[in-house]
């Protein structure tokens, strides 16, 4: 309804509902983690018609269903002997008004429709009293015949027979198993796809641009010969935008694209995050409550802030680390019910060292009442920990999870692991030894850890 007050009138065009949904995007109904939510009809007639083609476009659609529906009640009304039909048809047109309401137009509603319209042309529709003159059926007929002749051919090669070839395409490049040794017969088969430029290109570079992202991401650097592969989905991400540049999800791609490229290459590292950067105002503009924006541009400016650091430039990785930092608050802020963007502050804060931020956030959460009893987060978060080498937070939130847990052999084994890694080894092995306690199955392992840590081999990581 806000979108559509905008264009009262005239809408914002046929197949434009996405374009005013993206702009008053609900955070709300975003609580899955990796859930795009994309949506391109309203599920309701009145707001499908009149956020596309206003209230103009509504009156005239709604006029082509019930202008029959009128006509049938006068045949109830008026003709006994077509009662019946006409009961049936007006039924028909309600059921169909009413299904509306709750889902949109599809092929098998639309036969319904069609029928039940043919109907109504060739026995209810009130015929013109006035003599027209008899035309020469025949040369309609054969004019006709010779123009379907002529375009028969072209139609069903553009229609039917390329977009099928296309599709099947694509589905031989989905079929096969996505492994490394596989990476160049698939993108050549996408590449084949494109090429015939049928009108599913749209899905179809999706498909191949995220393909090529999720097989590059987190690898660094790639050799000479994938880099065209790079190259040439950098081109299909800029087609994407310029034939479809008021899509969000287009915008969204591309940013996600660098973000997961970026490392592809040592030297263009900072100019491929800036280019991700550089969507960032547009995807604002066009969905600014979406949540996944916001996720995404902290990326950009998270990976911005590691590869500053790693040149010894300090001032400009805070700079990146405080703006990410501000997105990933921006993403709470709008919804603070996804877990993810919660994952996203307790990655950059053991990134970045601020292990005071860590109980914190946990507080946080708690008082938002998104934390609970939730194990699954901690676990994430002290993996998260571990694999920064972060061994406070490490002890922090084994003992939340114990905590919630008394039982947790694994919490209790990080717990020993952040005593050792810290040099505090008497707390490492009074930690091992109650573990004792879970059965005889850890006995072995509690004897090697209690030596491992006598002997210092966790002292490198003090």
């Amino acid at each position: 309804w806000q979108g559509w007050r905008e264009h009262l009138v005239l809408g914002v065009g046929m197949e434009n509902f996405n374009i005013v949904f993206n702009k008053n995007f609900p955070p709300i109904i975003y609580e899955d983690e990796g859930s795009q939510v994309w949506f391109d009809r309203a599920h309701n007639v009145i707001f499908d018609r009149g956020v596309t083609t206003g209230a103009l476009g509504l009156a005239i659609y709604l006029a082509f269903l019930f202008y029959p529906g009128w006509l049938f009640f006068k045949v109830y009304r008026d003709n006994p002997q077509k009662r019946n039909a006409a009961i049936i048809f007006l039924a028909l047109i309600v059921a169909y008004f009413i299904q509306d309401l709750f889902i949109f137009e599809t092929i098998v509603t639309y036969v319904l429709l069609f029928f039940t319209m043919a109907f109504f042309a060739a026995v209810v529709l009130p015929k013109s009293a006035v003599d027209a003159p008899t035309p020469d059926r025949k040369l309609i007929y054969g004019i006709t015949a010779v123009i379907y002749a002529v375009l028969l051919g072209p139609i069903l090669w553009a229609v039917n027979f390329l977009p099928a070839k296309a599709n099947l395409a694509a589905a031989a490049a989905l079929r096969i198993e996505e492994k490394a040794e596989n990476f160049f017969p698939i993108t050549e088969q996408y590449k084949k796809v494109l090429e015939l430029g049928t009108y599913g290109k749209k899905e179809y570079r999706v498909k191949y641009i995220d393909f090529v992202g999720w097989q590059l991401a987190n690898l660094g650097a790639v050799s000479e010969a994938v880099k065209p592969v790079v190259a040439d989905a950098d081109e299909q991400v800029a087609r994407q935008l310029a034939e479809f540049p008021y899509d969000a999800k287009n915008w969204l791609l591309a940013m996600r694209h660098y973000n997961y490229t970026y490392a592809v290459d040592p030297a263009t590292k900072i100019q491929r995050l800036e280019k991700a950067l550089s969507f960032f105002e547009k995807l604002k503009d066009l969905t600014p409550t979406r949540p996944h924006i916001y996720q995404e541009a902290g990326y950009t400016h998270l990976y911005l802030a590691r590869t500053y650091r790693e040149q010894n430039q300090l001032a400009l990785a805070d700079e990146h680390f405080n703006d990410a930092e501000a997105m990933f608050n921006q993403a709470v802020a709008l919804n603070p019910r996804v877990i993810e963007s919660f994952t996203n502050l307790m990655m950059l804060y053991l990134d970045r060292g601020q292990e005071e931020k860590v109980p914190e956030l946990i507080n946080r959460m708690r008082e938002l009442k998104v934390l609970g009893n939730d194990d699954v987060f901690l676990a994430r978060a002290a993996d998260l920990a571990k694999t920064s080498e972060r061994f406070l937070s490490v002890a922090y939130l084994s003992q939340e999870r114990i905590n919630l847990n008394a039982s947790n052999v694994g919490a209790w084994i990080d717990l020993a692991l952040s005593y050792a890694y810290r040099g505090q080894k008497a707390k490492a092995i009074e930690t091992a030894n109650k573990i004792r306690s879970f059965g005889d199955a850890y006995a072995t392992q509690v004897e090697t850890f209690i030596k491992n840590v006598n002997s210092g081999v966790y002292n490198q990581k003090r």
